[in-house]
């Protein structure tokens, strides 16, 4: 019988080689059990491995453990699992008969020399560099893991192991936190997405104003009738285009031009038969939606008869604030502008906007007042009243006037208008505006000169478009 004792070697031989011998020794004094019995050098392949020979710590049955090493001329030892059941829970015990990480036939090493197959045919020859790739690699392993006949190595590994199951536990836990910390910061950020921005950004306007004919008034301090002036009807038009820049929060920098005309008809009578201007949009502006509360606004640009000059360059401004008077109901709004060709150069402005009601509202400011009423969510009717002044240079003024012969003047041109205006906003985003009522003044005024002409009253239509995107 084979004897092999637990925690016995060979030490003379190079790398504890196991040494399996070929020829049984009967001994009955000091006799140990053996840690396993000959593995079969060409197992069965084709057969499904449902018992195990090294199989002890899963209970396998071992009742056919006799008959694979007889047909190997191996004699099989009784109770051959004996050794391996008597220390099955001691995991720390040595163990005679290592067991492979991986599935290892010893017929990859060449021990199957003279050996009968188990299937018809030969194996082929094993590679020699794949055995010995093999051989260094599993038996490294374990060698480490249970084959070393000292202890202390099989209580390092299952240290070892230990701390690295518990190594790959926290850092599993530690991943899933993260990914599951990392979803409800994006939950939380989704479910709090910022404001949209309920303001346009981009405002388009164009007008066009005719007022019809009516004759002028006397001079200032000449006769009631002027026969030599005449009668005159006009034409304004105004396109315009503004882009507000948001800064923060409500605050924006709006950009854009516009460009403006009066042509006057009628008689030829040396007054400028047209006025016009060019010029930018800087502003400054809180708004609160679509609408500015607050504004500072510079308009720079050239104010001209015809010909445009250094002369004709200047630079009106705006500013002004609305503040509650009145919770939600009343407000007040204060403003000042100027310019270097207006006359005088700084003029107030402001009133106050009253709600009276979800569908009505006073906006009584200076310059151009109106009572409104939201008739459905699409159309709007106003009771208006506007006050427009411009200045622009001139070329040459030559009248039937003696005292209105110059060249180069500065006249401040307006119109005071009052009537009803109703748009249409069914059209998005686009507004629809139809106006008509009473001019009830226009002025001519070269106050550096001190005559002002002005015509008597006359209706006038007016049709606009407006765009907010």
């Amino acid at each position: 019988m084979s004897r092999v004792g637990e925690n016995e070697g060979a030490p003379p031989l190079k790398k504890h080689k196991m040494i399996m011998l070929a020829w049984g020794k009967i001994s009955r004094l000091n006799m140990d059990f053996p840690g396993h019995a000959e593995m079969n050098a060409k197992p069965v392949i084709a057969r499904k491995p449902k018992e195990h020979s090294f199989s002890a710590r899963f209970g396998a049955n071992q009742s056919l453990t006799h008959k694979f090493t007889k047909s190997v001329c191996v004699p099989a030892p009784k109770n051959a699992l004996i050794w391996m059941q008597l220390q099955i829970d001691n995991r720390v015990a040595p163990r005679a008969a290592p067991l492979f990480a991986k599935p290892l036939h010893f017929s990859q090493f060449g021990h199957d020399r003279g050996y009968p197959c188990w299937k018809r045919g030969q194996s082929p020859a094993p590679d020699p560099c794949l055995a010995k790739y093999m051989l260094a690699e599993n038996a490294l392993t374990e060698y480490i893991r249970c084959g070393s006949p000292d202890p202390i190595y099989s209580q390092i590994h299952f240290l070892i192991m230990k701390i690295s199951r518990y190594t790959l536990f926290a850092f599993l836990v530690l991943a899933v936190s993260s990914v599951f910390a990392g979803e409800e910061y994006t939950l939380q950020a989704s479910a709090t997405p910022a404001p949209k921005d309920e303001n346009a950004h981009d405002i388009f306007y164009a007008e066009s104003t005719y007022t019809f004919s009516s004759d002028f008034k006397a001079s200032r301090g000449g006769p009631r009738m002027h026969p030599g002036l005449g009668d005159g009807d006009s034409w304004y038009k105004d396109f315009q285009y503004d882009h507000r820049f948001l800064i923060t929060g409500k605050w924006y920098f709006r950009l854009g031009g516009e460009y403006e005309r009066y042509d006057f008809g009628g008689t030829d009578n040396g007054l400028p038969n047209h006025l016009q201007a060019a010029y930018a949009h800087v502003a400054l502006e809180y708004v609160v939606k679509d609408h500015a509360g607050a504004s500072i606004e510079l308009d720079p640009g050239f104010y001209f008869e015809n010909h445009v000059n250094e002369d004709s360059f200047d630079i009106p401004w705006k500013v002004f604030i609305t503040f509650p008077l009145k919770k939600d109901k009343v407000f007040g709004v204060v403003g000042l502008g100027g310019g270097l060709y207006q006359d005088p150069i700084v003029a107030p402005g402001g009133g106050i906007i009253w709600l009276i009601s979800d569908k009505v509202r006073l906006q009584a400011v200076f310059p151009k007042p109106a009572l409104v009423w939201d008739i459905t969510d699409d159309w709007e009717f106003r009771l208006m009243g506007e006050i427009s002044y411009d200045s622009f240079r001139t070329d040459d003024v030559i009248t039937p006037l003696r005292k209105l012969q110059v060249h180069n003047a500065i006249v401040q041109y307006h119109e005071d208008r009052v009537g009803g205006q109703i748009s249409f906003t069914g059209l998005k985003p686009f507004k629809i505006v139809a106006a008509g009522g009473y001019t009830v003044q226009r002025d001519f005024d070269f106050f550096r000169h001190g005559v002002a002409e002005k015509v008597d009253p006359a209706p006038f239509v007016r049709l606009a478009i407006e765009a907010r995107f």
